[in-house]
């Protein structure tokens, strides 16, 4: 049975890089194949991910969203992969599109590509983005095995929280399964992490690492982190994710 992770936080919270870490260290632990989906459409993900390849050179999820019926060949056509990163596979937008590009999609369509996608692989990682609204976001969250809030330790998070939570009142949300990443993306001397931690009531927290900053900032997202500290945490977030 494949298993579906949802991601979703606050803007510049670094959504996409956990999501990739994510992926990369279970498969590193457990050889599965996996699949990361990105839903936002606004800033789209794939020349972030891929900031080399040419524009042919990736496919979009909208074109995949567009068709009349989802199937795994469906998925397949649409899918990025990456020689540094074997086994893992992406889904998502390219430059120059944005929510007008394709026709909209149903709720049912978002549904069923993540079905598709669960066919082929053995978990799934959907990088919401910032609001759960979104029909693929909201497929991921109602199908989701294990769900993951984002927060970055400043004063725009918890201005952005207390404005957003009260739209996800209702249980389709479940935000009371939610699990919480505090993720240090600054180092600074009176950064107020542990204040954050207790404010956001934090499950997890990753610390700062020079090295992750240095790969996002270059698009390298796909590049080894050796700092112990960092890949401890990831590591037990690893273990909550895939604990079903």
């Amino acid at each position: 049975m494949s298993r579906i992770i949802a991601i979703w936080g606050c803007p510049d919270s670094g959504k996409t890089t956990v999501a990739v870490r994510l992926a990369k260290v279970i498969y590193s632990e457990t050889g599965e194949k996996i699949i990361c989906v990105f839903a936002d459409s606004a800033t789209p993900t794939l020349p972030v991910l891929f900031p080399n390849r040419k524009a042919g050179d990736l496919r979009s999820i909208g074109a995949a969203l567009s068709q009349t019926e989802i199937t795994k060949d469906t998925v397949l056509k649409s899918l990025v992969t990456t020689d540094k990163a074997s086994n893992i596979g992406f889904l998502g937008y390219i430059d120059g599109e944005n929510r007008w590009t394709y026709p909209e999609f149903s709720a049912e369509k978002a549904a069923a590509l993540l079905d598709a996608a669960a066919s082929l692989a053995d978990t799934i990682i959907v990088d919401c983005g910032n609001k759960l609204t979104g029909r693929l976001a909201f497929a991921a969250i109602r199908k989701a095995h294990a769900i993951f809030r984002i927060c970055k330790p400043d004063l725009k998070a918890i201005s952005f929280f207390a404005s957003q939570t009260p739209l996800y009142g209702d249980p389709k949300y479940r935000t009371g399964e939610h699990q919480t990443v505090l993720n240090v993306q600054e180092q600074e001397l009176y950064m107020p992490i542990q204040e954050a931690a207790q404010h956001f009531k934090s499950d997890f927290t990753l610390p700062y690492t020079s090295e992750i900053r240095r790969q996002a900032l270059n698009g390298q997202f796909f590049d080894k982190v050796t700092n112990p500290a960092f890949n401890k945490a990831m590591n037990k977030v690893m273990l909550a994710a895939t604990e079903f």
